[in-house]
């Protein structure tokens, strides 16, 4: 299940959602507006796909975000898994 980040339209607000197939969110968890839109992520790395950290091969976590990963693939993302 990939992770997507979103911005509301409305606060401005960004939040990341774990999206199940065709399952995104419908509101803003901040304000609640549904004037919600996903943001396009390029991946870190893009050579690193398929190295078994599902947040790095999605493209929203890289070594400088943050330095405690908590994931154990040492990507440096701030997902924790």
């Amino acid at each position: 299940m990939p992770i997507y980040e979103y911005e509301c339209d409305d606060c401005r607000k960004n939040f990341e959602e774990l999206v199940c197939g065709n399952n995104e969110p419908k509101k803003c968890p901040a304000c609640g507006s549904s004037a919600i839109h996903r943001k396009l992520s390029v991946p870190a790395n893009p050579h690193a796909a398929g190295s078994g950290c599902a947040a790095r091969d999605a493209g929203v976590c890289s070594p400088e975000t943050a330095p405690a990963c908590g994931c154990g693939c040492g990507c440096g993302c701030h997902h924790h898994h």
